[in-house]
């Protein structure tokens, strides 16, 4: 009903709000289902979204590397302050710097996330809509199932990244995350279960091709 969307509050990002839910509504028209909809529009945006996830990812492991290298700088002209200075200045306006700006790939992600968290949460399609276990993919799952999977599909990608060392605070994040998408609408909580498990097998395809 035009009247009903009329009043909805997509926020900054309406117009790509209102894109998103036009293509969500198309994949219902051929499977008649808005859950396995958002399972394909999951993977459509994380398709859409690749090029900048990779080269944000490369940028990002360029510079985890650079910050390494400093570390050994510092470590190395500790008793010479002087010297300490020079280095870190030149080291870090040679990669750190241009480093920290190739992580700009990953902000272009940011508003098409938001516009479609905010179609998975105010549309009124996805009111009384079942999908598997789900009565109502309007409101929080009743079973916490998908906040159970998605605290699940984080642990095991934290474990493949970042310092070993890190790994509990890791899992206590995963854990307060999917604690947080148990009071989501089921619809978002799939759209980000399914993000998830396409994030881990982004990983180990990256890891098996060196990419």
């Amino acid at each position: 009903d035009k009247r009903l969307e009329g009043v909805l509050e997509y926020g900054w990002f309406a117009p790509l709000s209102k894109l998103l839910l036009v293509i969500l509504n198309f994949f219902y028209g051929i499977f008649k289902s808005y859950g396995f909809a958002i399972i394909l529009i999951t993977i459509l945006t994380r398709v859409l979204l690749l090029p900048f996830t990779l080269r944000g990812d490369m940028n990002r492991r360029k510079s985890l590397d650079a910050q390494k290298k400093l570390a050994y700088i510092e470590q190395k002209y500790k008793h010479d302050p002087e010297m300490l200075a020079r280095e870190r200045a030149e080291y870090t306006r040679k990669h750190v710097l241009p480093g920290l700006l190739g992580m700009v790939p990953y902000l272009f992600q940011i508003p098409l996330f938001i516009a479609l968290q905010r179609v998975l949460s105010h549309a009124i399609e996805l009111y009384k809509a079942p999908f598997l276990w789900i009565p109502d993919l309007s409101s929080a799952d009743p079973y916490y199932i998908l906040p159970a999977l998605i605290s699940l599909g984080m642990v095991f990608q934290f474990s493949g990244v970042g310092d070993p060392r890190k790994q509990v605070t890791n899992i206590l994040i995963a854990l307060i995350i999917g604690a947080f998408t148990a009071q989501f609408s089921a619809g978002l909580a799939l759209f980000i279960g399914v993000s998830t498990l396409l994030g881990i097998a982004q990983m180990a395809l990256q890891k098996e091709f060196n990419l």
